[in-house]
């Protein structure tokens, strides 16, 4: 009986640390972050397909705003959205009530960054997914 108290109480700090930290990533997203770089790569479509990518700078204006669960961003006039987002551990997930991309209006979409903060005023997001299509990373530099 003493054992299973223990392991009781012990998976109940550890919960509680996990959700702890959670919270203090969100707390350390919640503000305005402005843009500094984009850096997209996708690896072609098929086997022989070319390569390509590229890097956007940002420039006064483009912004990453985070309120409690939701998001706004904006770069120039070439992205921008709206929606809610979640953080799971290391993981930065979006849900997008509206996302325009280069003129295209996406529904439904959804996206998921491992962030990497090294400060309360540095932020890094990084995306890596592999489809049918081939493999798309992006690469994101925010600053307070």
């Amino acid at each position: 009986m003493k054992a299973l108290f223990i392991i009781f109480a012990v998976s109940i700090v550890l919960i509680m640390a996990a959700c702890h930290k959670d919270e203090s990533v969100s707390a350390s997203l919640t503000g305005t972050w402005n843009v500094v770089s984009d850096s997209t790569y996708s690896s072609g479509i098929g086997p022989y397909g070319t390569p390509s990518g590229s890097k956007y700078i940002g420039v006064p204006g483009d912004q990453f705003i985070f309120t409690s669960n939701t998001l706004a961003m904006r770069e120039a006039n070439l992205r921008s959205a709206h929606g809610t987002y979640a953080i799971s551990k290391d993981t930065l997930k979006l849900k997008y009530t509206s996302f325009v991309d280069h003129g295209t209006i996406l529904t439904g979409a959804t996206g998921s960054y491992l962030i990497t903060q090294s400060d309360n005023n540095n932020l890094e997001l990084s995306s890596f997914v592999i489809t049918p299509g081939g493999i798309f990373k992006e690469y994101i530099i925010l600053r307070r």
